[in-house]
């Protein structure tokens, strides 16, 4: 219909997606827009590679999938493969695809050699089979993970492909696609979001799936000839994939982009709390927040003071009056997922500040065997963690200085694998006991797990013999509490096997460790034991976890030798990158009460498992319960903590 129009935009990139998709790209670009454009634009008709890492809502995606079209319908790529965390979501952006080259009709007018065949299947695609064009067969493939654009004589788009598929070896290996006389292979791939919160939480993922970009993905267009690529992708964790793929020094070739959503905040924090508090007490009160956007009216210029945004046009113009507004709401909703998602720039450095890394647990290997006591090891204790399907279990030895070591750990039944997660595996209490209830499993399994590790002999390097001093068992789970119960009365007093309840407290009652002991309690560093009661009817344990959760990783950051080091048993680090991987399935976020203004650390958001985290808390616990302390708490805590001499055989 309009043959400059489609002349106009075959090599401007930019003009293409405002001419065919304004509708879509209503706004005025961005400064930032405007640069990832021109790295689009280079990517495609140069075969370039090119990394972008742009706010949330900031359009990358639907930008990266109108490039795929720009890129087949002028003929700039022929082979074009769409590649997603998995391949579902890989399926939906072809979807994207396929809706607009039914729909859209400027591509209609403009590119009838690629639409009107895709019309005329009129949504059946069965009929593709046998779809001619001037008595010619126009070989089109409309399914859901491959699309073939009809084969029209003279079209720049005749023949080409665009496939689909998930983030793993199997799926992108073999794509290729036969024509008369030749064989494409890829010439473009754009990878969308390649990761998730659980696998950037992964040291071991995160490095798979960079071996996997530079192998497999850009090994596509085959021996010796080069591939295009786009990634659209979002920093969740600072040494993630996409932090890693983004720095110019570490992966020049892809040319990382990194956008914020702002460059700049505001100066006047005083008028931004302000606005924070009307703004909570109009939703508290049924309201949407006028009252917040109207105090904004009246302070604009002074609250503005200071703020550079990215894109000035990016706001909700129903509910605000600036894209610094908008700025403003994102930030004070979730600083944590504003800096993440908005700015690329995750607060693990501020937010997760007490939290030891992958790399520095895997760096603890202390080169003793599995299952032998450190020297100068004073006590030896246990956890177990209780679940549906397994019992994860860890035993640890302890210096008097609260100087430690993983001695083993592992699940009971064992699972014979040193990458899985408990969703997935096929072993189970049940299937190993043949006892389908739940309860009648774990009892079972729960008694037999805790007579062969209370029975066994562990040695430290002169052969001196130890036997495990204190064992916790989780008693949290209420379906399941009263068998922890009953199965740890069984144990016997003498071998001090305690159930425990872990405590998320607030800040409140989070500090139960500063008030006196009532009703026959033993109290210690953020712990109680308290007396049979008729709910739990023996000695049991409560546990304050968001402060012992930090205790580990601070004796987990402790260098190798200082007082208060963790360190694990073992001379190759790859055999726990499992165990650091559960050790860091938890965010730590430094919080601050309103009332008191004291800070402390809450818990929470596990990224995948996180069971041996919760062993490695319960065997310090345990540590503390049999007079274990740092220096620092010597004839303090020391005095109120010796219970085992205290009590011999008792509870």
């Amino acid at each position: 219909v309009n043959p400059e129009r489609r002349a106009s935009c075959k090599n401007s990139f930019s003009r293409f997606c405002k001419t065919y998709f304004g509708e879509i790209f209503e706004l005025n670009w961005s400064d930032d827009h405007i640069v990832v454009i021109r790295g689009i634009e280079n990517a495609v008709l140069n075969g370039e590679l090119q990394a972008i890492a742009m706010p949330r809502g900031s359009g990358k995606t639907t930008l990266l999938l109108v490039a795929v079209l720009w890129g087949v319908l002028y003929g700039h790529r022929k082979f074009i493969v769409l590649i997603a965390s998995n391949a579902e979501r890989s399926e939906k952006l072809l979807k994207s695809l396929k809706f607009w080259l039914e729909s859209n009709e400027l591509l209609f007018e403009d590119f009838p050699e690629v639409c009107y065949p895709i019309r005329k299947l009129e949504r059946i695609a069965s009929r593709q089979n046998g779809q001619k064009c001037h008595g010619v067969h126009t070989r089109m493939q409309w399914t859901s993970n491959t699309i073939v654009l009809p084969t029209i004589e003279d079209s720049a788009a005749s023949g080409s492909v665009v496939s689909c598929c998930g983030m793993t070896g199997s799926e992108i290996r073999g794509q290729q696609h036969a024509r008369e006389k030749v064989i494409d292979r890829p010439d473009l791939v754009l990878i969308d979001d390649p990761q998730t919160r659980i696998t950037a939480k992964s040291e071991t993922q995160n490095q798979e799936k960079l071996d996997l970009l530079a192998g497999d993905v850009l090994g596509m267009a085959g021996p010796g000839k080069s591939i295009a690529g786009l990634l659209a992708c979002t920093v969740i964790y600072a040494g993630d994939m996409a932090d890693k793929i983004l720095n110019p020094k570490s992966y020049p070739d892809w040319r990382g982009k990194r956008t914020k959503m702002c460059y700049a905040f505001p100066k006047n924090e005083a008028l931004w709390e302000e606005y924070r508090m009307i703004r909570e007490e109009s939703f508290s009160n049924g309201g949407n927040g006028e009252e917040a956007t109207e105090f904004y009216k009246t302070h604009q210029a002074a609250m503005d003071e200071g703020a550079i945004p990215a894109w000035a046009d990016r706001y909700d113009r129903k509910k605000e009056i600036s894209a610094i507004q908008n700025i403003m709401n994102l930030l004070q909703r979730d600083r944590t997922a504003f800096y993440s998602e908005y700015q690329n720039e995750p607060l693990n450095a501020e937010s997760v500040a007490v939290t030891a890394t992958i790399d520095e647990i895997l760096s603890k290997t202390n080169g003793l065997n599995k299952d032998e006591v450190a020297n100068g090891a004073t006590a030896v204790t246990m956890f177990v963690d209780v679940h549906e399907k397994l019992l994860y279990w860890m035993v640890c030895c302890w210096k008097e200085d609260f100087s430690g070591s993983i001695m083993s750990y592992g699940t009971w039944p064992e699972v014979h694998s040193m990458n899985f997660q408990m969703r997935n595996v096929t072993t189970s209490m049940q299937k190993y006991t043949g006892i389908s209830e739940v309860e009648g499993a774990l009892y079972a399994c729960l008694d037999e797990l805790l007579v062969d590790k209370l029975e066994q002999e562990y040695f430290n390097a002169a052969g001196v013999p130890y036997r495990i001093n204190r064992v916790l068992v989780d008693a949290n789970w209420a379906q399941t509490s009263s068998v922890v119960y009953e199965v740890c009365r069984k144990m016997g007093y003498s071998a001090r096997v305690v159930p425990s309840h872990g405590e998320g407290l607030t800040i409140v009652s989070r500090m139960f460790n500063g008030k006196p002991a009532k009703n026959g309690e033993r109290k210690g560093l953020h712990w109680v034991l308290s007396p049979p009661t008729p709910g739990r009817p023996m000695w049991n344990a409560r546990i304050d976890v968001n402060f012992w959760k930090t205790f580990v990783h601070s004796r987990l950051k402790t260098a190798m030798g200082n007082h208060g080091c963790l360190s694990i048993n073992g001379s190759d680090p790859r055999r726990h990158n499992l165990l650091a991987e559960h050790l860091t399935a938890e965010e730590c976020h430094l919080m601050i009460d309103s009332t008191t203004e004291r800070r402390y650390e809450e818990w929470k958001n596990p990224k995948g498992d996180n069971h041996w985290l919760d062993c490695l808390v319960g065997n310090a616990v345990a540590a503390s319960q049999e007079a274990i302390a740092l220096p620092s708490m010597r004839g303090t805590e020391r005095q109120t903590i010796s219970l085992s001499k205290a009590w011999g055989a008792q509870p």
